[in-house]
């Protein structure tokens, strides 16, 4: 006899699998994520995964786009009330924060698998592609020039991912205060 679940269970389920992918793919790694550990860690077992999704990569797709939006809840929404240097400096100081550093897992998933898109499939390089430039058009409408959105994504995501390859020791924390001052000239609040 055949169980029957009703669709919220099933939305619960794939939930619950999206969260546990997309917080692997930013600790170990597009390829090291497997879709045992991904269904493991939620819980579940390997046999349910292909009544949610057809193939690992597609898995891996839907798990960036979740980890994109779990970053936007996480990090932007508590940004919400705050408006021009304010909410700046404050995403500034969360973007480069040793919290962000020591927790890639929950962090952005530029910053912890940069090396790896170029050779992703291309679901989840078109990804990327589209969660980068939706990344730039809010960061340029925040800050109302598009060049200076750019060269601040490149600085937060460069700088946290150099600051995780000295973790450890004193030039980790260096490199990312040396970005947070570079990012207050960059957005016209030095000595602000």
């Amino acid at each position: 006899m055949r169980m029957s679940y009703r669709p919220e269970h099933k939305e619960r389920t794939r939930e619950r699998i999206l969260d546990s992918a997309a917080d692997l793919v930013r600790e170990k790694g597009l390829e090291k994520t497997s879709v045992a550990e991904v269904m493991g860690r939620a819980g579940l077992t390997v046999g349910g995964f292909y009544s949610h999704f057809k193939s690992r990569e597609q898995l891996l797709a839907e798990a960036l786009i979740h980890a994109f939006e779990l970053q936007d809840e996480r990090l932007y929404s508590r940004l919400a009330s705050l408006e021009g240097e304010a909410w700046n400096k404050a995403m500034v100081g969360t973007y480069l924060s040793t919290f962000h550093r020591d927790h890639p897992e929950q962090g952005c998933p530029f910053a912890a698998l940069i090396s790896e898109f170029p050779r992703a499939g291309k679901p989840v390089r078109a990804m990327i592609s589209r969660a980068y430039q939706g990344w730039v058009a809010m960061l340029a409408a925040r800050l109302g020039d598009r060049d200076e959105a750019l060269a601040l994504s490149a600085l937060l995501v460069g700088a946290l991912t150099l600051s995780r390859v000295a973790a450890g020791t004193g030039e980790s924390k260096e490199v990312l205060l040396a970005a947070t001052r570079m990012a207050g000239r960059l957005l016209g609040q030095e000595g602000k």
